[in-house]
């Protein structure tokens, strides 16, 4: 148990399936709104634009395959910073070494003799 300002922090060895549920539908809902409240500021019709982006992306086997296409850099990162956190080593900026090793490893592609098939 931990004390954070006037909040004490504990572990709950179980949560109901309830409580999982609710904690879930309370950390997307605001999201949602917020971005709805941004989209009706700029002048779009919130639901309308929901809906756009469900057809187009949830709805079609191409926007399936563009989230998952974007997902596996980020899932990798995550599973790599699970390792090193189970070893106790703090890693941040996860995502920023990932596009680093993306540009030196176009670099060596690029600019390298290196033959076809260890390319």
């Amino acid at each position: 148990m931990k004390q954070w300002g006037p909040f004490i922090i504990e572990e709950e060895p179980f949560a109901s399936p309830f409580r999982i549920l609710l904690i879930s539908i309370f950390s997307l809902v605001p999201p949602f709104l917020i971005m709805a409240f941004i989209f009706w500021i700029y002048g779009l019709d919130p639901w309308q634009t929901y809906e756009v982006i469900f057809q187009s992306l949830i709805a079609s086997l191409w926007g399936w395959a563009e989230i998952t296409r974007r997902a596996i850099p980020l899932l990798l990162c995550g599973t790599g910073l699970v390792v090193a956190f189970q070893a106790k080593f703090w890693n941040i900026g996860a995502e920023g070494q990932l596009l680093a090793g993306a540009v030196a490893a176009t670099g060596i592609a690029l600019f390298t003799e290196i033959p076809p098939p260890w390319l």
